[in-house]
């Protein structure tokens, strides 16, 4: 008995994007913000940098990266209104995108990526947001190593692109490719194991702090059932 107006694709995503947190969530809003941009939608242009100045780092990223796809000269004229860090950080992963330097990776694009990968199969986009907020990018060119005790001890590894070998104490252990986790599977003792990967070709990593998958673990069911799941298959 209750007729819902019938909404267009654009007013849709027009609902979707300026929707209140409490009625909504970033990954929902991210998603829209993409769509707008994949689209080249320039009536959104005006939504697009209310939101570039989100709080929200995934949300505000996702803004710059679809107001930089419409117009970039309207990206550089509205960049330059943010604080001189934030506008840096921008430049770094849609202008320069320098991989090089572990920049170049949009929270949306890492949960993308996770989204491919088994062990997160089943999890959501919004808890798989949280898992990226903290992650690191590595860029290994070929024949470089990455020592992975000391700082390296707090991370996961994934490999986003190339191919690395794992050794420990000099001995051959794996051969890592993309979409490849490394989790806590060598216990590392700093005086007595040495554990390196060394990079076949130029390599792309990402890192996830253990602590932090730990606490979104720990907070989510069903992400550990997927988890726990992918460790007993």
């Amino acid at each position: 008995f209750y007729h819902r107006a019938r909404l267009s694709t654009q007013l849709v995503l027009k609902f979707l994007i300026n929707r209140d947190f409490t009625q909504s969530n970033r990954w929902t809003k991210a998603c829209s913000i993409y769509q707008i941009g994949r689209l080249k939608i320039k009536e959104f242009k005006l939504d697009l940098i209310a939101n570039l100045f989100n709080p929200d780092r995934m949300v505000r990223e996702m803004a710059a990266w679809g107001i930089y796809n419409l117009d970039t000269e309207l990206y550089f004229e509205n960049t330059a209104r943010l604080p001189e860090e934030s506008r840096e950080e921008l430049n770094n992963l849609l202008v320069q995108r320098n991989y090089a330097m572990g920049e170049g990776d949009l929270i949306f694009e890492k949960v993308q990526f996770l989204r491919t990968m088994r062990v997160f199969q089943g999890v959501s986009g919004l808890i798989l947001s949280y898992v990226a907020d903290d992650m690191l990018a590595k860029y290994l060119a070929e024949g470089e190593t990455l020592n992975l005790q000391g700082e390296m001890a707090q991370y996961f590894v994934i490999v986003k692109s190339g191919r690395a070998n794992h050794y420990l104490n000099g001995e051959l252990q794996r051969t890592m490719e993309s979409k490849n986790f490394m989790g806590e599977q060598v216990d590392i003792q700093e005086d007595k194991t040495m554990s390196i990967l060394v990079a076949l070709e130029d390599t792309h990593l990402l890192l996830i702090n253990k602590d932090r998958y730990y606490e979104i673990l720990s907070d989510n069911l069903l992400f550990a059932q997927s988890v726990i799941k992918y460790m007993t298959a």
